[in-house]
């Protein structure tokens, strides 16, 4: 029994989240009883331990910094924050004035430079325009149409399969892929894509400047076969209007693996999170369109990573999406001395914000 005592007494020094509930629970009981004393809340006292500085609240890196903080802090308090997430994530410190490693510029990107076409075409939507201009039809997958709001969605004059995605989010979590929309339940799809409306479900959170003015929205785009967790990636990684580099993604449906080639399809002996792949990638029979297509692009950019995808009969490709900030800009390099020869690669802009 007093090993049960003591461990029990150990798990509730140690959780300051169950300390809070035991004292709310207490103090509910407690005052129900004694009205006369509901305004002597009891004091539980905690046996102090020292810590270090950087605690878990302090060493948070995730996107969960609050939206309106995102959007009326200044520039100054906007940097300071990401300081802190930038050692988070990379481990070493963020010299924003005087940056030289791939991730310090682009940091220095989301505080410092915009430009109106950026804004165009990180909405998913406003991309598949942008792209129209630029290479004409037939380059995005088609789009079935775009709503601010779920239930202004007509899904009876959808096809029976179809793709759901939030128009600026690009993570797995706020895509649906709808192969039988007989079997959709209708209730949790609308609930969940109500929550993708949310103004703080946008990179704004992480000083992406080209989201900050944006606004969420659900747009629907046609299934196309084996654009599924098989589809190979081409991403381009293009500096001041040139592509210099790709890397490819593949294995999504296993274990994630990304191969970093140079421009005659070697491979750079380095990564970037993911391992590489046990087995060798074949160069897509449409690189060299590719290549042009990326080149023209990046053309007004100070960097823009060009992503690609190759059908399967090799007939046709799409650009999937231009990307600016790959990563947040928080992804680390193994060897680290990459991130400071593609930061080389990279000449920033004058600063217009």
């Amino acid at each position: 029994m007093k090993i049960i005592k003591k461990f029990a007494r150990y798990i509730i020094r140690e959780n300051g989240w169950l300390r809070k509930i035991i004292y709310k629970l207490y103090n509910v009981a407690y005052t129900t009883g004694n009205p006369e004393v509901y305004s002597q809340p009891v004091e539980i006292k905690t046996k102090a331990s020292e810590k270090s500085i950087f605690t878990k609240k302090a060493t948070y890196s995730g996107y969960s910094i609050d939206y309106l903080n995102s959007k009326f802090l200044t520039k100054e308090e906007r940097i300071c924050e990401l300081k802190r997430l930038f050692y988070n994530h990379c481990g070493y410190y963020l010299d924003i004035d005087h940056p030289k490693t791939f991730n310090q510029k682009l940091q220095w990107l989301k505080v410092n430079y915009t430009d109106t076409r950026m804004e165009r075409c990180v909405d998913k939507a406003e991309f598949k325009a942008y792209i129209q201009e630029q290479l004409g039809d037939g380059y995005t997958v088609p789009l079935y149409g775009v709503w601010d709001n779920e239930n202004h969605i007509d899904f009876d004059a959808l096809p029976n399969s179809f793709v759901l995605k939030s128009t600026i989010q690009s993570d797995g979590r706020h895509i649906i892929v709808v192969k039988d929309k007989s079997a959709l339940d209708m209730d949790k799809l609308k609930t969940v894509l109500s929550s993708w409306l949310l103004p703080r479900n946008s990179l704004c959170v992480s000083y992406c400047h080209a989201y900050h003015n944006l606004r969420p929205r659900i747009l629907a785009e046609k299934f196309i076969e084996g654009f599924d967790d098989q589809l190979t990636d081409y991403k381009f990684m293009c500096f001041n209007g040139k592509a210099e580099m790709l890397f490819v993604v593949a294995d999504r449906a296993k274990r994630m693996c990304v191969n970093f080639y140079d421009l005659e399809w070697n491979l750079l002996p380095f990564t970037r999170v993911y391992p590489n792949t046990d087995y060798t990638l074949k160069k897509p029979k449409n690189f060299d369109r590719m290549l042009e297509i990326a080149n023209k692009l990046a053309k007004p950019f100070p960097f823009v990573r060009v992503d690609f995808y190759e059908s399967a009969d090799a007939s046709r490709i799409y650009v999937g999406e231009l990307t600016f900030y790959p990563g947040g800009g928080y992804e680390s390099f193994q060897p680290m001395e990459w991130d400071y020869k593609l930061g080389d690669m990279l000449a920033l802009p004058s600063s217009n914000l």
